[in-house]
């Protein structure tokens, strides 16, 4: 059958109601808007640097000319709307708002979903107004890794600072320290990850506990562990469970594990764990294809038009299943009905199914007639 994650497509967000948009709410959807456009720049610079500089900076009573360096090189490395922008025109994917979330900290915050074909995430984008009263992104929490912005570039900006006498430094919590004192290490475990994962793996299991079961190096880990074998992937997984088990990444983690070892059981546990967090009825197309590997055609399609009903922006993933289902139904009718409107309606080119084994079926039926002659 068709693959969830090549199928997943860019769609637009709907129209604004006619009522005066919260401000914040606004922004959201701009930002969407400019996403689904092309637009990398718009994103990035509605970040908030004076904000991201002062809270990396808390604590370092640095001159001015060091602090003005740090804020270029902040400038200038912090880009993420091109790996956004890429994953949803060049890799079939979208990035949605889901909701507005409450305040956390005195910020307000805004949830996007990130997938395509080769990923899923969620955004939290936290929002304020800078010093000219126009609303900006003052952080950004993305749940595969953890960590909040602020979180790592304070860690990053400390680090090249450690050295500093003690007067210039007003204070560093003791989780601060730890990660401070053993950066030369994670920085080798860094550089070797890449090219030797195994070796990777051997050099965190020689830290010490508080801080092999950071949760930033428990994530390390398991970027490690995926890419050296079944076993070791599942003991990552273990230990981030276990020592941190309300880590935001956990059950996205085990998610892609057990859909890839086609454990189904296991990954609808993960689905209702991560759906009851973040709310979101895309995980009701991730429900739809588990019913159809299960043979339950008929609640995979009511699964996948309950997804289409709710959010029209996810119609074309929406109809994508519903082609699936279709097709192992054999229902011919319907495929044709599918292929019409998701050509016509999705811009979805087909190619030839004589050569598509998934449609072997259909093309021996009157249907695939009609589809040629429409």
């Amino acid at each position: 059958m068709l693959s969830l994650l090549t199928t997943l497509a860019l769609l637009v967000q709907g129209p604004v109601p006619d009522a005066a948009p919260d401000p914040f709410l606004a922004f959201a959807q701009e930002l969407e808007a400019g996403i689904a456009a092309g637009n990398a720049e718009q994103f990035d610079d509605r970040f908030d640097f004076t904000f991201l500089m002062e809270r990396a900076l808390g604590g370092l009573a640095l001159p001015p000319e060091e602090r003005d360096g740090f804020d270029i090189a902040l400038r200038g490395s912090l880009r993420f709307g091109p790996g956004i922008v890429f994953q949803v025109l060049q890799n079939m994917g979208t990035y949605h708002l889901v909701r507005m979330l409450p305040a956390k900290e005195g910020f307000v915050r805004a949830l996007f979903r990130l997938q395509s074909a080769s990923a899923f995430d969620y955004h939290e984008l936290y929002l304020g107004r800078n010093a000219d009263g126009a609303v900006r992104i003052v952080d950004l929490h993305r749940h595969t890794e953890g960590q909040r912005l602020t979180e790592r570039i304070r860690r990053g900006l400390r680090s090249s600072t450690f050295d500093l006498a003690p007067e210039q430094v007003v204070e560093v919590a003791a989780s601060e320290r730890a990660y401070l004192e053993s950066f030369g290490k994670r920085l080798l475990i860094e550089q070797v990850l890449e090219g030797d994962p195994a070796r990777a793996l051997e050099l965190i299991a020689k830290l010490e506990p508080r801080v092999r079961n950071d949760e930033s190096m428990l994530l390390q880990r398991l970027n490690a562990a995926r890419r050296v074998g079944l076993e070791q992937h599942q003991a990552a997984l273990a230990a981030l469970e276990e020592h941190r088990p309300a880590s935001s990444a956990l059950a996205l983690a085990r998610l892609e594990f057990h859909l890839g070892e086609q454990d189904l059981d296991e990954a609808r546990r993960w689905i209702d764990a991560k759906d009851s967090e973040v709310d979101d009825i895309f995980f009701d197309v991730f429900r739809a294809r588990l019913l159809l590997q299960e043979g339950a055609l008929g609640v995979a399609r009511e699964t996948a038009l309950r997804v289409r009903d709710t959010d029209p922006r996810l119609a074309r993933i929406a109809g994508l299943v519903l082609l699936e289902v279709a097709l192992a139904a054999e229902d011919h009718r319907g495929t044709l009905e599918l292929l019409v409107d998701l050509s016509s309606q999705h811009s979805i080119e087909f190619g030839d199914l004589n050569a598509n084994p998934d449609f072997a079926a259909f093309v021996k039926s009157p249907s695939f007639q009609a589809w040629l002659e429409r």
